[in-house]
């Protein structure tokens, strides 16, 4: 349950939601968690951890493009290469919760995470959340 409480309170944090009327949403998608569990290399769990995914299957399809992009290896091995060959410098990034990080261009409304709801509320998404159809492209 801690788990989900701070997996909630990061998402609310990053504006991901605004919550509205019921009356005001078409087409509520539920919203699924993901619990998985970390161990050290002994085999000690050492965390849990919570993740909100939306039912992308359940989402309406639209016109719009969900095709994003993706680095083959065979590219990445030839860009490594060029780097060790020239001797160049480089560098990795790697961005925590990074669908939240991209503002949603279409209205989607979805219900509260279990154990969160609220009498007579939804939630519309303002930014893309994992499981999102579009997610991946934007």
């Amino acid at each position: 349950m801690r788990a989900a409480q701070k997996e909630y309170e990061a998402v609310m944090e990053k504006k991901t939601f605004q919550v509205v009327s019921k009356q005001d949403a078409s087409n509520i998608i539920p919203l699924t968690w993901v619990f998985d569990y970390r161990f050290d290399q002994d085999g000690y769990l050492t965390r849990y951890k919570a993740r909100i995914y939306i039912c992308g299957d359940l989402q309406p399809i639209s016109e719009q493009d969900t095709y994003a992009a993706t680095v083959k290896m065979k590219i990445l091995r030839f860009l490594l290469a060029l780097t060790a060959a020239y001797d160049l410098d480089t560098w990795h990034a790697d961005v925590t919760n990074a669908f939240l990080n991209s503002i949603l261009d279409e209205t989607v409304y979805c219900k509260f995470p279990d154990r969160f709801s609220q009498l007579g509320k939804c939630l519309r998404l303002l930014r893309a959340l994992y499981g999102l159809r579009r997610a991946p492209r934007l």
